[in-house]
């Protein structure tokens, strides 16, 4: 029996994951999700300004997604 994270939760534990500089495998391996979702959710993230991506392909989270995580 699974039980199924809510949309807060999933993006909380992101959010989290990016306190530190990290590329979307690390990310997809700890928040649990496989790739397709983690391409969804990364998007609704940058597109809100939650996180960033800086030219390596690193994700970190900026300070509106720290407010937003508090």
């Amino acid at each position: 029996m699974s039980k199924n994270r809510r949309r807060l939760d999933i993006v909380g534990d992101m959010l989290s994951i990016m306190s530190v500089r990290v590329r979307k495998t690390k990310i997809m391996y700890q928040a649990n999700l496989n790739y397709n979702l983690l391409e969804k959710y990364l998007k609704d993230l940058l597109e809100s300004g939650l996180v960033e991506c800086d030219v390596d392909s690193y994700y970190l989270i900026t300070s509106k997604g720290k407010k937003f995580l508090q």
